[in-house]
């Protein structure tokens, strides 16, 4: 007799996305999962909210992207099954083609799955008219919504505003209990040359956007995160490639502190 998958084999749910769905599990605690389509992480943080990884409450959402990806709402049936219990709801939400790749985010915080989104990585014409721009979802749940370029330009800010100090400080306090999910969509490490082609960072810009302590700051992240996804979106990355090239970047970045992508 055969046995279902998530049933009786003994896997956990982000296990069985790792081992059944079309996602690359790179490192197991924490757990790191890898996909080519952004909107996929949805899945994985349905999964690992039903692991209980996040405990009660919603994580706070670090993003390194060179989008927004805030998009438009999901549809208003989508609604009625806030809690997501059942896995095809959330492949009928995955792959609602209204939902594509830039409205992930947006996505995440209507469905519980997401409370506060931090991205850095942004290229300058994506940015938020502020610094925390704050987001009601349909359920009255607020978000704080920020963007910044660097990590630096992040800490910057935090020396001349208090509440970007209290954002700062949940980010860098190593001891938080707050449940954090890190994301990557590996075209944040990119240059436009013009708006229909992008070339990877070179190993300057990679120092540029994470001297010193940024690099350390960025493993801690990693370490300490309840969920981390990638997505290598190589249309946005200049093709699979360019995805190699940047995928050899982040890897390289942090594996003097951590070993949680050496399969990258």
């Amino acid at each position: 007799m055969s046995t279902r998958p998530g049933v009786a084999d003994g896997l956990t749910p982000l296990g069985r996305l790792g081992q059944y769905m079309n996602f690359w599990r790179i490192h197991d605690a924490p757990p790191v999962l890898a996909t080519m389509d952004h909107r996929a992480v949805l899945v994985a943080a349905w999964a690992a909210r039903r692991q209980g990884l996040f405990g009660d409450a919603l994580p706070l959402l670090v993003r390194f992207d060179a989008h927004l990806d805030l998009g438009e709402r999901p549809r208003p049936w989508a609604w009625e099954a806030v809690q997501l219990t059942d896995l095809d709801a959330v492949h009928a939400l995955v792959n609602d083609q209204r939902l594509d790749d830039g409205g992930w985010v947006n996505a995440a915080m209507q469905f519980g799955l997401a409370g506060d989104v931090v991205t850095l990585g942004v290229h300058d014409e994506q940015r938020l008219p502020t610094d925390n721009e704050p987001c009601t979802d349909h359920l009255g749940r607020s978000h704080e919504l920020a963007t910044y370029p660097t990590m630096g330009a992040l800490r910057a800010a935090a020396d001349r505003s208090p509440r970007v100090a209290a954002l700062w400080g949940r980010i860098a306090d190593d001891v938080s209990a707050e449940p954090l999910w890190v994301d990557f969509d590996l075209d944040f490490a990119t240059r436009r040359l013009d708006d229909a082609h992008v070339r990877p960072w070179t190993a300057g810009e990679w120092q540029a956007a994470f001297p010193g302590e940024d690099v350390r700051l960025l493993a801690r992240l990693i370490g300490r995160a309840r969920l981390v996804t990638i997505a290598t979106e190589p249309e946005f990355c200049g093709g699979h490639g360019a995805v190699g090239i940047i995928a050899e970047g982040l890897r390289a970045l942090v594996a003097p502190h951590g070993p949680w992508l050496e399969r990258l």
